[in-house]
């Protein structure tokens, strides 16, 4: 295009020319392997693409970045209407506080190991003629399994420890009732060493209560568990210099906490401003590094590399976009990126800004975040987290350091129940592959249906050739939900409600009395739980029972069906 006359110079017509490429094939592959011809060549080309000319543009050598930490100090287990606690991250993992479940009073197995601690602690301090008198004071009774050849750990301990250790139960209710002042008594201490025996039960008392987390309020489902959705819902609220900031979660299901499972609102309603810990700023001088990643394309065109990614291998479809741009990421942008970790401290909402840059020409430059188009438009952002509304600048800042233990060990699972759908008989059903045993442990409820009958079979059917069933027979520990439509608004909703269903129910199947039929997918879903441990900030191990929820491995099929006649001889 022409470039208009500066004033006082003589009019004339400037052109520019430039290469533009001509596509005569459908691939990219001969653009990219890039071929040579001679020195002189490739000289050309080079000053084609403009490698031989200068850019004024530096790289960033120095980042100054605030932060403003803001300690997470309010909690709520559950929807908007739970009750808020105040929380502590030092003192539990949030994936803990969150997770964790009752199970002191329905563990046996549990309630006998720690009686046998009690025990040992009596023994180690010379104390060992006690131990048949604690028994007795506190006896537990392991009741008897409903198949005891299902659950062998259930049947030992219903006969084997019943009358040989004390329920730490019964043991943990008795001092915490009396302060400790007639335990000593009760398991025949004699007076000269009841103090001595006393003090070993109030030690023994702090060992029960720090051994399992639990949380506050007992019962089932536990606090943050969501029958329904068969998903965790929880918030954390922090309070920084501009207002509170809360941050939400409400499909959390997956046994591992992160940034991603959570959203942030502005909303103020986990706490009083006025008695929650203040936030701290700091501002730290930072070093930045180019991002790398494997197969990325050399910094210059001409440049070797390696055989670990070929972009000339995409074949895109027209409509393949996230294909193209990832090819356009890796070509032009993947080297404009640089890396600076920030130190933050645990268990906080950090807010980043300013960021100032200074670059290698010694230009300084202040980042903010890109604006928003409009009063009620988000603005695009790389890493952000998701939010019900647009929400301010101060707000959007917010980055959640969730106090989340790494390196967790789960146990195997002590209940598996998997949810599917059986489109033949219109149904879902819960079949309960691991159920909870009388000590505690994982009993398979398969092995043990197998040596019960489903339903009885008719024996005596006279003269007749056939014999009429309304349904054929499932297996026990498969739980029908029947769809069921919900009266009033909004119109067309439809849950699954469980049937009657013979037999016990696992505790996710009991729990869960009505479902979401948007949360059974064709491919089902599979909840466990499972013992968890992991190691926190000071060193104290933390235990618990958690949950999570896996892909299921998809239909099922109960061979249920109805009005049939089945031959009799």
């Amino acid at each position: 295009m022409p470039r208009p006359p500066l004033p006082g110079t003589v009019p004339s017509a400037v052109y520019w020319n430039r290469l533009e490429p001509l596509p005569r094939t459908t691939t990219v592959t001969t653009a990219l392997e890039a071929g040579l011809a001679d020195p002189l060549w490739l000289l050309a080309r080079q000053w084609q693409f403009g490698e031989l000319s200068g850019e004024d543009a530096g790289s960033p050598i120095d980042l100054l970045v605030g932060t403003e930490a803001a300690p997470l100090s309010r909690i709520q287990l559950g929807g908007d209407a739970a009750e808020v606690a105040d929380y502590q991250p030092a003192d539990v993992p949030l994936e803990t506080a969150v997770e964790a479940e009752p199970v002191r009073e329905t563990d046996g197995g549990l309630a006998a190991e720690a009686g046998l601690h009690f025990l040992r602690m009596l023994t180690a301090a010379d104390f060992g003629a006690l131990r048949s008198g604690a028994a007795s004071a506190y006896p537990l009774v392991v009741g008897e399994p409903a198949d005891p050849a299902a659950d062998l750990a259930g049947t030992h301990a219903h006969w084997l420890l019943a009358g040989s250790v004390p329920d730490a139960r019964a043991l943990a209710a008795d001092l915490r009732a009396t302060h400790g002042t007639v335990v000593a008594r009760r398991i025949g201490a004699q007076e000269p060493d009841r103090q001595a025996v006393q003090a070993i039960a109030r030690s023994w008392l702090g060992w029960w209560d720090a051994l399992v987390v639990e949380p506050s309020t007992g019962g089932s489902p536990p606090p943050a568990w969501d029958s329904q959705r068969l998903e965790h819902r929880f918030a954390v609220s922090a309070v920084h210099v501009g207002g509170g900031v809360t941050v939400r979660a409400a499909q959390y299901d997956d046994g591992t906490l992160d940034w991603p499972d959570v959203e942030v609102s502005a909303a103020e309603g986990l706490g009083d401003p006025f008695s929650l810990p203040e936030p701290t700023t700091r501002t730290q001088r930072l070093l930045p590094t180019p991002v790398r990643f494997p197969g990325m394309p050399a910094n210059r065109f001409w440049e070797i590399e390696d055989t670990a990614v070929s972009f000339a291998g995409l074949d895109p479809g027209l409509t393949d976009v996230g294909r193209v741009l990832l090819a356009e990421f890796g070509l032009v942008y993947g080297n404009d990126w640089f890396a600076v970790p920030v130190a933050a401290p645990l268990g906080t909402l950090l807010a980043v800004g300013p960021v100032t840059v200074t670059d290698t020409f010694g230009v300084t430059t202040t980042l903010s975040p890109l604006p928003r188009s409009a009063p009620n438009q988000r603005a695009w952002s790389v890493a952000e987290l998701a939010a019900p509304a647009p929400l301010p600048d101060r707000v959007r800042r917010v980055v959640p350091m969730l106090p989340s233990p790494t390196g967790t060990l789960q146990g195997n699972a002590i209940e598996r129940v998997e949810f599917g759908r059986d489109e033949m008989a219109n149904l879902v059903w819960a079949v309960e592959r691991i159920v909870t045993g009388a000590a505690g442990g994982a009993v398979d409820r398969s092995a043990e249906i197998a040596r019960t009958p489903t339903a009885p079979v008719p024996t005596d059917i006279g003269a007749a050739t056939r014999y009429y069933l309304l349904a054929t027979p499932a297996p026990a520990h498969w739980v029908p939900y029947l769809p069921t439509q919900v009266t009033g608004e909004p119109v067309g909703v439809t849950e699954l409600v469980r049937a009657v269903a013979p037999g016990r129910l696992a505790r996710v199947t009991a729990e869960s009395a009505v479902l979401a039929e948007a949360e059974i997918p064709a491919g089902g879903v599979v909840v466990e739980r499972a013992w968890q441990l992991a190691r926190w900030v000071d060193g104290r191990t933390v235990l618990w029972v958690g949950r999570r929820v896996l892909n299921g491995t998809g239909p099922v099929a109960s061979g249920l069906a109805w009005d049939r006649a089945i031959e009799g001889h």
